[in-house]
């Protein structure tokens, strides 16, 4: 038997664990697009480090011709 605090407590904990798991994602999700804005409009070398949609389409591809354990 919980106290009302304790399951307020608890309640607390999670939705802290919520807003920490969206604000990671935010972040992977904005470094990405950043990440491809840049490579499109050539100021980073895409030679170098490519795009997020080139690497997804290249796992994709090698993925159905099975070679994914070259990756």
């Amino acid at each position: 038997m919980n106290s009302p605090e304790h399951k307020k407590y608890l309640k607390k904990i999670k939705k802290d664990k919520i807003i920490v798991i969206i604000l990671q994602l935010l972040i992977i999700i904005s470094f990405l697009v950043i990440w491809e804005i840049l490579s499109n409009k050539n100021i980073i070398n895409s030679f170098l480090f490519s795009s997020p949609t080139k690497v997804i389409k290249e796992y994709i591809v090698l993925f159905v011709e099975k070679n994914y354990f070259l990756i």
